[in-house]
């Protein structure tokens, strides 16, 4: 930009402060720096001003507002530094009565709390993963200091009505509101300027109460102030600067799992094997990031499981009987084969990686048992005459191979014992549905003869 300059003038400093803070109390931290920044002469004359993201994020609007034929647009101010489960909740409100919400994401103007791409990226993954699509836009808020002064929500206003919306929505507990009771009213700072035409909404304080185990309004809520917890941002930031992961009651567990993995990058020197030692996985060796292994930590997965192998086996079986009635037995077969010559590579590997052996939450080997006791009860029920041998044969097959697979009698458990490596992880379960599927078979036969 630039400016033409016509006149200059001496700064009145505590003028100033007093037109930006209302105040020039030098304890107030805005009236110190501030205090400390300005010059002695400022100059004034006509000046023009280029700003490309203004006019990229003023056209951003008008396309959603195309393209939803939204007619109500409301708007937030929010820093989301950290976004916490208050925030979620005063989103939601939000989006209930509007068309489109736009959310103004404060660009921090110090260096203080989490950088703005952090805070734009948790803000993401809330809107992406669990609000309505084309229902909210976040632009970005080029913040300065004037902005934290007593005419902060005035020209949150005025920002928010020359982007083109209709409504702003305002924390009730904000400290610029300036709520008071006059001839029997409530006041606030809008009151005083009349001609901003844009409707002022305000939402009540959200707090978690212990005994409501839920988010209340705290004006509404019957339990005592002991049992709320507050939603303070700088105590949340702490927790989160120290590298601990804050209660899934003030931040929702996958924004505290991005937050963490952009505040920490290679945190952890052996990644990979703190995620298969500590958190479950499909069977199959995949390569974790950071943010999916604080997801999987702060849910506690895997750290106090229920049989993973019955689970694993479960989980197993409907995806045998759906190829082997659409796609046939043999593929069902070259399907096991496949899995369990994969199963012995990846596992040695992982073994290799972690020095443990047998990891309970690798259950490939589950899903080739589990399919070698289906496929042979399920070739002897085909050649019974008796009503539903075939679902007997499934219900047998995974009862049986659980049996073997548990049990591990004779040679499959030595084998468990004794035979290292993803070889030894395979054949006991290769063995144990092999004698899964042979007892089914024993049993099926039996029926077959009884009735």
């Amino acid at each position: 930009g630039e400016l033409i300059v016509e006149e200059t003038f001496p700064v009145d400093v505590q003028q100033r402060l007093m037109h930006i803070y209302g105040t020039t109390d030098t304890t107030h931290p805005g009236v110190k720096n501030t205090s400390m920044r300005l010059g002695k002469i400022a100059v004034s004359g006509e000046y023009s001003v280029e700003y490309p993201l203004i006019t990229d994020n003023m056209k951003r609007i008008k396309s959603m507002v195309e393209k939803t034929g939204a007619t109500s647009i409301s708007s937030i101010m929010l820093a989301a530094n950290p976004l916490n489960r208050a925030h979620e909740r005063m989103i939601r409100q939000a989006l209930s009565s509007v068309d489109l919400l736009i959310i103004f994401l404060r660009k921090p103007f110090t260096s203080e709390g989490l950088r703005y791409d952090i805070r734009y990226n948790a803000l993401s993954t809330f809107i992406d993963n669990f609000l309505p699509q084309n229902k909210v836009l976040v632009i970005p808020f080029e913040n300065s200091y004037i902005f934290a002064g007593y005419n902060e929500l005035i020209l949150d206003a005025l920002l928010a009505k020359n982007y083109g919306c209709n409504q702003l929505i305002v924390g009730r507990n904000h400290g610029g509101l300036g709520l008071y009771y006059d001839q029997n009213r409530l006041n606030t700072v809008f009151d005083h300027c009349k001609n901003i035409d844009i409707d002022i909404q305000t939402i009540d304080e959200f707090v978690y109460c212990d005994t409501c185990k839920t988010l209340v309004n705290a004006r509404t809520c019957p339990h005592g102030q002991h049992h709320h917890v507050h939603y303070h941002s700088a105590s949340i930031m702490q927790l989160m600067q120290a590298g601990l992961i804050p209660p899934s009651i003030l931040v929702r567990k996958e924004v505290s799992a991005n937050i963490l993995a952009a505040l920490f990058p290679d945190r952890f020197k052996n990644l990979q094997e703190m995620h298969y030692a500590l958190i479950p996985s499909s069977g199959l060796l995949e390569q974790q990031s950071e943010e999916q292994f604080y997801l999987n930590l702060v849910s506690g997965a895997g750290l106090s499981p229920k049989a993973p192998g019955t689970v694993g086996t479960l989980a197993s079986l409907p995806v045998g009987i759906l190829v082997l009635y659409t796609l046939g037995m043999e593929t069902l077969f070259m399907l096991t084969l496949t899995i369990t010559v994969i199963g012995i590579f990846e596992i040695n590997k992982y073994e290799k990686t972690t020095g443990i052996h047998d990891q309970q939450h690798i259950v490939i080997d589950e899903a080739a048992g589990m399919w070698l006791s289906l496929m042979i009860a399920y070739s002897t029920a085909i050649t019974l005459e008796y009503a539903y041998a075939d679902i007997l044969a499934i219900v047998l097959s995974f009862a049986t191979f659980r049996l073997f697979d548990i049990w591990k009698p004779s040679t499959i458990g030595w084998i468990d014992r004794e035979l290292k490596g993803g070889l030894g992880v395979m054949l006991d379960d290769v063995l144990a549905g092999i004698a899964g599927g042979l007892l089914s078979v024993l049993l099926l036969m039996g029926i077959d003869k009884v009735f």
